[in-house]
């Protein structure tokens, strides 16, 4: 939660900025701030492309699948070092699964609907339980 959070930050105080340089500085000072955190750069990097190329879904698509190829290779050279074994870096793999949302998105909003809406909510939490009650067992 704390890259999702840096990176709204981010994307706040770079929008109220119009000198290109503050921008680059501010940007690049979050993804410092979450080298540590979950998603390290990648997050709030991600984040500013997306940002970026708000009205161009192509070149959203292409620079995410570019981060996404960049940081499977980056994690097949560190296991080939010896550094990590490949099961804590399998994870990685799910980072394609968005390539289809972001490709078939047609940039409107769903169906305002409440089951829709609740299952989203409900959804993340659930699905950790689950995942912690299958550990127990």
């Amino acid at each position: 939660m704390i890259t999702l959070f840096m990176s709204f930050l981010m994307l706040v105080i770079a929008d109220k900025m119009k000198d290109k340089v503050m921008k680059g500085i501010v940007v690049f000072t979050f993804m410092i701030l979450t080298l540590f955190s979950d998603w390290g750069v990648l997050g709030p990097f991600m984040v500013w492309l997306f940002y970026i190329y708000r009205e161009d879904r192509k070149k959203q698509l292409i620079s995410y699948i570019s981060l996404c190829l960049a940081e499977i290779v980056m994690s097949v050279l560190i296991i080939m070092s010896g550094a990590i074994a490949w099961y804590e870096v399998i994870w990685q793999i799910g980072m394609a699964l968005p390539i289809i949302l972001i490709y078939l998105y047609n940039g409107e909003s769903g169906k305002k609907n409440f089951i829709y809406k609740w299952s989203f909510y409900l959804f993340y939490p659930l699905h950790f339980l689950v995942l912690w009650l299958i550990l127990q067992a």
